[in-house]
């Protein structure tokens, strides 16, 4: 008889079905961990924007180094600037869960593989029908590491548009293995 009436309730007002409950429980643990990200990858944007290094000397804060990084400084910045969003996450999350090479390397490609769903739309998007040129040139960086640049030329409303598509290491320099 419990059962019954408990279904006759659930019947007449819905939100005490399960279901309903576990999704709006859903909703509400996506929209907080949509909140974090954004707040982390306005960090990783504005350090790529303005061409910063993101990390410090030692990635792991052992040793206390004081140069973590631009990344993780400007993370601290925001939460002593009142952004809540990060300083509740950092205050509950487990310990593992501190943003390290990994997980701004992932969070990196996944912000590269959309700018270059974009550029390929831009380019697909021209009424020419798509011609592109892939202009590279071997560069050393300050590590003298010989690095091959891919970029892509194309045209956008009659005026040549010029995107840097990434950097991949140069194991050999020679014309062929380029």
């Amino acid at each position: 008889m419990v059962r019954l009436n408990g279904f006759k309730k659930s019947c007449v007002n819905q939100s005490l079905r399960i279901y309903v409950n576990l999704q709006s429980n859903n909703a509400a643990i996506i929209a907080k961990n949509s909140d974090i990200i954004r707040s982390i990858l306005k960090c990783l944007e504005f350090c790529g924007r303005r061409e910063m290094a993101h990390r410090g000397h030692r990635d792991d804060d052992a040793g206390h180094s004081k140069n973590k990084g631009n990344f993780k400084e400007l993370i601290q910045f925001r939460i002593e600037a009142g952004d809540t969003t990060p300083e509740q996450h950092f205050k509950t999350c487990s310990k593992v869960a501190t943003y390290t090479s990994t997980s701004q390397n992932e969070l990196l490609t996944c912000i590269k593989t959309n700018i270059h769903k974009s550029i390929v739309e831009e380019v697909k998007s021209q009424p020419v029908g798509g011609y592109y040129g892939i202009p590279c040139n071997k560069v050393s960086d300050t590590s003298n590491w010989e690095q091959l640049g891919l970029g892509l030329r194309y045209v956008v409303d009659g005026v040549p548009v010029e995107r840097l598509l990434e950097f991949n290491l140069a194991e050999e320099t020679t014309g062929e293995s380029l």
